[in-house]
């Protein structure tokens, strides 16, 4: 018998924790961090559909616990919720095809307080009529507010959002009240 490499298959089994704040529940949603001890690989909004997807996507099993990681992004997500960081700094496991990766970092580009549209980002991207796909690729994404994919909105109004439209739209107003601030 002969064994080919990398014809085994190995789920990774992922450190998950709840992450709350007086932001999630005006949002009506908490906020599950994952982590693979190494880097961030899920910030999702606890919405079990959402969940369920980025586990499958990362090809993972969550085992709720904690660890340096989980810590670090909860302390950032504290910050960032009290208008004390506008950039993470973790590391991130990013899961996704290279098309995604392109939008997730071109999404990644658009500063603290600012948005740019999916025609923006399909443009930057050198495809001009990609904006649906790009669409498709933000609500793909599985680490909301350290890939800020909230920042993107559509031509004609706020677009759509993993977490919600409302919680869309307040996330783009914290931002821009805290803007302009230097603490």
């Amino acid at each position: 018998m002969k064994i080919m490499p990398g014809c085994f298959h190995i789920t990774m089994k992922l450190t998950a924790a709840i992450y709350s704040t007086a932001f999630s529940n005006l949002c009506e949603h908490d906020i599950v961090l994952s982590s693979n001890g190494e880097s961030l690989c899920m910030c999702e909004w606890n919405i079990p559909e959402r969940i369920q997807a980025s586990v499958r996507r990362l090809d993972a099993t969550l085992e709720y616990g904690n660890d340096d990681i989980l810590k670090s992004a909860a302390a950032q997500l504290d910050e960032y919720f009290t208008g004390r960081r506008k950039i993470f700094t973790l590391p991130l496991m990013i899961v996704g095809s290279p098309f995604m990766k392109r939008v997730w970092d071109a999404c990644s580009s658009v500063p603290y307080g600012s948005t740019a549209t999916y025609s923006d980002i399909s443009r930057t991207l050198g495809m001009k009529m990609a904006a649906r796909a790009v669409g498709n690729a933000l609500g793909a994404n599985s680490l909301s507010l350290f890939i800020p994919c909230h920042r993107i909105v559509a031509a004609s109004g706020s677009g759509n959002y993993a977490g919600g439209s409302d919680t869309k739209l307040q996330l783009l107003n914290f931002e821009n009240s805290h803007h302009y601030d230097l603490s």
